[in-house]
């Protein structure tokens, strides 16, 4: 998650939008992304939006150490609150709560 953080929080929502997901699909990151946007609650959307933004910038990451820092800086303590989120959800790949209404 710290290594590499736009990657990582975008392959969560991916994993996440295909648990939810009645079909078999395999999303890409942008639009599990933006997927996302709609689903977290508030407080995990600016680190979404900011891995949105790294992902969509113009100026692609090609080596590992570009890809560590891009969209940077990440503050350390949301994305390890992110995925400690996402892992609260679920359980043995299923979910450990009722899906949200609405």
């Amino acid at each position: 998650m710290l290594s590499s953080p736009f990657y990582c929080v975008l392959n969560l929502c991916r994993w996440m939008m295909m648990a939810e997901a009645t079909d078999r699909i395999v999303p890409g990151k942008e639009e599990a992304g933006v997927w996302a946007m709609t689903h977290l609650p508030g407080q995990f959307r600016n680190v979404v939006d900011q891995a949105l933004a790294a992902y969509r910038s113009r100026e692609c990451p090609h080596t590992k150490q570009e890809r560590q820092l891009s969209g940077g800086p990440w503050d350390r303590k949301s994305l390890l609150e992110y995925r400690d989120y996402v892992r609260s959800l679920y359980r043995d790949g299923k979910r450990a709560y009722h899906q949200r209404s609405g």
